[in-house]
């Protein structure tokens, strides 16, 4: 059955259904109602995945909803359905990362209901997510040049008047207040790496014991459906990075 027509009727098989939103002001509603439309009854089990105030910002392998969802879709090779494909990732490479080492490759199915065709070709898929970025990236330029443009009227004249007549003499952030963000960023990226360098840490520790080989260990948590830290497959090399990070 084609998968765009079949939208509305119903439908079988087993789904894990994905939802996210970035604030708390924020509900799934919209997205529940979406996934259940496209199902539209019939003898099918869904399971909920949420994550709840998670920007889409945040890496894949950071959202626990969104992990544990791949997980349970991979080992039973059903199909993850979300409502929209910035409900995955905001960023291309993630989401065709995503679409390359699971569902490509025939670990899971993926239907993204307000575009179903993305299911059956993964060329859709790679040009969605390349307008999708696109279209963010020019928000981001346009909000640059705004910014550019405010600080030169700060520079030349001292103020700025804003769109409802506000006046305003500085912005608010400045280089050691960003400076600092950048430090406190990189404290959380190595506290996450830490943190996940001490859930494998039995596993890894076993394998070594084992006397398996790098790519023994990297072939054998693939096989186990056990993800890296961004979510992707492992490597020789990213076992090394691990186990180095472990001290072992």
């Amino acid at each position: 059955m084609d998968v765009k027509s079949s939208h509305g009727e119903e439908h079988k098989g087993e789904y894990f259904a994905y939802v996210r939103v970035s604030t708390d002001k924020q509900d799934t509603e919209r997205q529940r109602k979406e996934i259940l439309d496209w199902l539209n009854g019939g003898d099918h089990t869904i399971k909920w995945y949420e994550d709840n105030a998670v920007s889409g910002s945040v890496h894949p392998s950071q959202r626990d909803g969104l992990q544990k969802c791949i997980r349970d879709a991979k080992r039973a090779k059903g199909t993850i359905i979300i409502a929209d494909l910035d409900r995955f990732s905001r960023t291309m490479w993630q989401t065709l990362q995503f679409f390359d080492q699971v569902v490509s490759r025939g670990k899971c199915n993926l239907v993204v209901v307000s575009d179903p065709l993305i299911s059956e070709d993964g060329l859709a898929l790679q040009m969605r997510a390349m307008i999708a970025q696109h279209e963010r990236e020019k928000i981001r330029n346009r909000t640059k040049s705004k910014l550019d443009y405010i600080k030169s009227q700060l520079g030349r004249d001292g103020y700025y008047v804003t769109q409802e007549g506000h006046k305003i003499t500085k912005l608010g952030s400045d280089d050691k207040s960003l400076e600092k963000a950048r430090v406190e960023a990189t404290k959380i990226v190595n506290a996450q790496a830490d943190k996940f360098a001490d859930k494998m840490r039995p596993l890894i520790t076993h394998y070594l014991k084992e006397g398996m080989s790098y790519r023994a260990i990297a072939h054998a948590l693939n096989e186990r459906n056990e993800p890296t830290r961004r979510g992707g497959e492992w490597f020789p090399s990213t076992v090394s990075n691990l186990i180095k990070r472990l001290g072992l």
